[in-house]
């Protein structure tokens, strides 16, 4: 004779539905005058309110509560002057930059020195080469980081170029 479990006979075990209190978080005024007015009880805005100040400043429109909503727009003259200000772009170039760190490393620069000894400027031949380009980088980003090799300076240059001691 088989023998049939029944399922779902033992109860789950669930939570009372409780009437839940608004929770407001207790607000710790340094002005005496602030705390004095105010109700743990009640919220933020209700307090702001009662106090008469705006308890959102996106919807207040020059420090008046209950002024016009953020969503409308309010038409403003505005008034803009420009100066010029001479600069030397190489100081621009330089602002927090490390000097330390390297424009390309030189993993990358011994990745871009192998395909370059093997196909020369054939950046097509440097896609397709699975061997040495393993990432499988595209046209463009090979052309990106020859250019960007070839643009170091000496200083910078932990790998030899091909062709060149």
């Amino acid at each position: 004779m088989v023998r049939i479990k029944k399922r779902g006979t033992t109860s789950k075990a669930t939570r009372k539905a409780s009437a839940k209190k608004p929770f407001f978080k207790k607000v710790q005024h340094d002005e005496a005058e602030m705390a004095k007015h105010w109700d743990f009880r009640k919220s933020r805005a209700h307090n702001m309110k009662r106090v008469g100040l705006a308890h959102d400043v996106n919807r207040a429109v020059g420090g008046l509560p209950g002024g016009t909503p953020s969503s409308q727009h309010v038409p403003q003259e505005v008034q803009l002057e420009f100066v010029d200000i001479p600069q030397n772009p190489d100081d621009l170039a330089d602002v927090g930059r490390n000097e330390r760190r390297l424009p390309m490393s030189e993993e990358k620069q011994a990745y871009v020195v192998r395909l370059t000894a093997k196909h020369g400027a054939d950046v097509g031949a440097m896609m397709r080469d699975r061997r040495r380009n393993p990432q499988q980088h595209t046209e463009k980003k090979l052309r990106k980081m020859i250019a960007l090799y070839e643009g170091l300076t000496d200083a910078q240059r932990r790998v030899p170029a091909p062709g060149s001691s």
